[in-house]
């Protein structure tokens, strides 16, 4: 698709221009906690423990994981 080739484009010039240390982070923001997909891993479930917004973004960008929080 041409339209994909633009924004490709369009974010290999960005990364060029900011020379960023570590990739985008993208986040999503779900209206309902079914939403959440199962892979999604949960800190308090699945590591026993809560954590803080930070923790979690650097350890999704150190380790590539989906990690979902709720309110």
């Amino acid at each position: 698709m041409r339209s994909l080739d633009v924004v490709r484009g369009y974010g290999e010039s960005l990364e060029k221009l900011l020379r960023l240390k570590t990739f985008p982070l993208a986040i999503k923001l779900l209206e309902k906690e079914e939403d959440i997909p199962e892979e999604a891993k949960r800190p308090k479930r699945d590591y026993g423990y809560r954590m803080l917004i930070c923790q979690a973004f650097s350890g999704s960008l150190s380790i590539s994981v989906e990690i979902a929080f709720s309110l």
